[in-house]
């Protein structure tokens, strides 16, 4: 037997497994910074790093965090 967890978007059609999943986040920007970021993410050509820098540049932070580690305390809290 085996478990899984999917992901569902906000268009509630797309679907996709949760396994190797990265939540991103972004903390203290600006809705005028947001779209620059949010268009940095979607050119996968712009490195994780720059995106960071830049993201620092303007005051703000982030933090890369893997979906399955939230998953896993998830768990291991519900297990409590």
């Amino acid at each position: 037997m085996e478990d899984f967890t999917l992901n569902m978007l906000n268009d509630k059609s797309t679907f996709s497994e949760t396994k190797g999943s990265i939540i991103f986040f972004i903390n203290n920007i600006n809705s005028e910074n947001k779209e620059e970021i949010m268009s940095m993410f979607e050119n996968k050509k712009t490195s994780l790093k720059h995106i960071q820098k830049t993201i620092e540049s303007i005051g703000g932070t982030l933090e890369i965090i893997p979906l399955d580690d939230i998953l896993k305390k998830f768990k291991d809290i519900k297990a409590l």
